[in-house]
């Protein structure tokens, strides 16, 4: 039987007690990641494989057998065939050959469902209302703390944050001016680590991954694939051990240092879109049909609630690479719906590349921003807080502060 939809697929998963996998690459650990998201994981009962060659006798608590092993009643399960659509034909005539007397698939558009609906049901019932609401109550709620507030967007490499912020705030106080500041990327992270890993920790611990990449890398300390899936002690729990594996990062091997370096970076690809200012069409266009969820579900996390009671007069949010651009203009557009009178400042490389890119409608960035700052900031944010003090008297001597009129043309 062959489900061209997720939702028939997903009914096969739920009126079948017990079924089989064939396959244990990519497309059968994102399913089984699926199935452990929803509940539907006790129904598996074996993973099958055409050769048993350096195949461990389990993967993630499920026995694998070859065809040539499967016992009578092993035959009659019910065998989904999790490999791509092209393949399926060909795979089901050799199970078939076996004596398997069902097998089912599904096409290459059903599980790609199957993988954005699992996205969704890590930050089910968030959405711009809702944070919008929530934030709102918290602004309410208390006085405000500081002059201006600092904000780093998702995502920015976390091996190396930007000293930016913190250099703006420590030059800022010096001249008696209260600043604060906050990395959201960072929280994001730490929120999709939370929510999250087991999906992607599973794509590691794929035998595909571990053909096509782990057997390929020269230093490679693994003879069989079942020591490779021993090797990975961080993925075996219910948690990710974060600490652990910080601890304990020095003496890891190189594939397992691979393995967690390439795991932090899925993690945060999960929500992250980089763009290219010079190809752009439109801001609000990819505003629109980006998912923000997780960054909803973060902004509204116990450890980010606290910098909204209170959000000052101006805040400022440092867009680093590209892939923070649009983070940074959908949390903007939120804190003008919460506070509509707050100033908001871009700055960050990426408000740079923005100005010097041919993207043709630069005056849109003002939907979003009230002041773009480009290179130095110390200087001119300290300047603009004081203009901004005093009715913007002197702003047009700001050092760096970009400005675009109605026909695009950028000058500082």
């Amino acid at each position: 039987m062959f489900f061209s939809t997720l939702n028939e697929m997903e009914t096969f998963f739920r009126k079948t007690p017990r079924f089989s996998f064939f396959g244990l690459g990519a497309v059968g650990a994102n399913m089984l990641a699926f199935l452990e998201t929803f509940g539907l994981a006790d129904h598996l009962q074996t993973f099958i494989l055409s050769s048993r060659e350096g195949f461990p006798s389990f993967f993630c608590g499920k026995p694998i057998h070859c065809i040539g092993e499967l016992a009578e009643n092993e035959k009659n399960v019910p065998v989904f065939i999790a490999t791509q659509e092209k393949l399926h034909d060909e795979i089901g005539r050799v199970l078939m050959g076996h004596g398997v007397p069902e097998c089912f698939s599904a096409s290459d558009e059903a599980l790609y469902a199957a993988g954005e609906k699992m996205r969704e049901k890590i930050c089910e019932d968030v959405d711009e209302e809702l944070a919008v609401r929530e934030i709102s109550t918290l602004q309410n709620a208390s006085v405000e703390k500081a002059d201006i507030l600092f904000l780093s967007p998702p995502y920015w490499d976390i091996y190396s944050p930007f000293s930016a912020i913190p250099s703006l705030v420590g030059k800022l106080r010096t001249n008696g001016i209260s600043a604060a500041q906050a990395d959201i990327g960072i929280e994001c992270f730490h929120y999709l680590l939370q929510h999250a890993w087991k999906p992607v920790a599973i794509s590691f611990m794929s035998y595909s991954f571990y053909k096509n990449e782990v057997c390929k890398y020269k230093d490679n300390p693994y003879q069989t694939y079942e020591e490779y899936c021993d090797g990975l002690w961080f993925f075996q729990g219910d948690c990710f051990p974060i600490e652990d594996v910080k601890n304990s990062y020095a003496t890891l091997n190189g594939v397992q240092c691979g393995v967690v370096s390439c795991f932090y970076q899925k993690i945060l690809a999960l929500d992250a879109t980089p763009i290219n200012f010079n190809t752009l069409r439109s801001i609000c266009g990819l505003l629109e049909v980006t998912p923000w969820r997780v960054l909803y579900a973060t902004l509204l996390s116990e450890r980010i609630k606290p910098i909204w009671r209170g959000i000052p007069r101006v805040i400022g949010i440092s867009a680093t690479g590209t892939g923070q651009f649009l983070p940074a203009c959908k949390i903007a557009s939120l804190l003008k719906k919460v506070k509509p009178d707050v100033k908001l400042i871009l700055g960050g490389s990426s408000a740079d590349l923005f100005m010097e890119s041919i993207y043709p409608f630069k005056h849109e960035i003002y939907d979003y921003f009230d002041y773009v700052v480009v290179g130095e900031g110390e200087t001119a944010i300290w300047q603009l807080c004081d203009c901004l003090k005093n009715g913007n008297a002197g702003i047009e001597n700001i050092p760096n502060l970009a400005h675009i009129n109605e026909a695009n043309e950028v000058s500082y």
